[in-house]
């Protein structure tokens, strides 16, 4: 049996899982070929530790990138900036390289239509309103479906303006 994968990092994250799966592959005398990296392990102990330290640098490799993007995190929410995904109604902005949430003026738009017209008129007479204002839902054409998942009772639609740190309640 060949198990065949692009390079070593792809057999797992965590070192001790991938070390006991290759120790069972060489007691099965069966074989991990890593395309990219041009490695055998399962043919010559000589290639088998070649393996083992690919896993070793994998996963150094990926904590070193883990760290990295935990402290540039740290460092946009530290200086008020967003992470993350943002409600309707909301957008970001880069000032000087941190992503800040401030209010989709189009967005509000849309969703003042949506709570004006909520409880007079039909989903589709409220979805033909906003056609008019030439809206569209982030690239995507205004449904029904999409427009039920604004919920108006969350307080994200209300905050008030300006950019810099907010929270969602």
């Amino acid at each position: 049996t060949i198990v065949l994968v692009r390079d070593v990092s792809r057999l797992g994250r965590c070192n001790y899982q991938v070390l006991s799966f290759l120790g069972k592959i060489k007691e099965k005398e069966c074989f991990v070929i890593a395309v990219d990296e041009n490695l055998c392990f399962g043919k010559s102990n000589t290639l088998d530790n070649a393996v083992y330290h690919k896993v070793i640098e994998a996963k150094e490799a990926s904590d070193i990138k883990s760290a990295k993007m935990t402290a540039r995190i740290k460092a946009i929410k530290d200086a008020g900036g967003h992470v993350g995904a943002v409600a309707y109604g909301w957008e970001t902005e880069k000032i000087n390289g941190i992503p800040m949430i401030r209010k989709s003026v189009n967005e509000q738009k849309v969703i003042k239509v949506i709570k004006k017209f909520k409880h007079a008129k039909s989903d589709a007479a409220i979805i033909r309103a906003i056609k008019k204002l030439d809206a569209t839902k982030r690239g995507a054409e205004w449904t029904v479906a999409n427009m039920s998942r604004i919920d108006l009772n969350k307080n994200y639609h209300n905050l008030s303006a300006g950019i810099g740190r907010m929270s969602v309640g």
